[in-house]
């Protein structure tokens, strides 16, 4: 077995908003509806103590950026291009 690393980012991505069902690899997508839910309460609701709000949005923006390009190629795609955009 070879160690892939974006394979272990986009699986904790999963289980840092609930998922923790998700097989490797199969990137299985969730509903607008089951996205903004799983953020909703990740962001309001499983903040550590130890970590500031302000940080704890950024922490869940990324890893919902994660998940969504690992659900979504084209967005992944269509936001690394928009990075490179002066």
């Amino acid at each position: 077995m070879v160690w892939d690393s974006t394979e272990d980012s986009i699986q904790n991505a999963y289980e840092f908003f609930g998922w923790h069902d998700v097989e490797r690899n199969t990137h299985p997508r969730k509903s607008t509806d089951e996205l903004v839910t799983a953020f909703d309460h990740k962001l309001n609701e499983e903040r550590p103590e130890n970590i500031k709000p302000v940080q704890w949005e950024v922490d869940c923006v990324a890893t919902l950026l994660v998940l969504l390009g690992a659900m979504y190629p084209d967005f992944k795609q269509v936001n690394q291009e928009r990075s490179r955009t002066p």
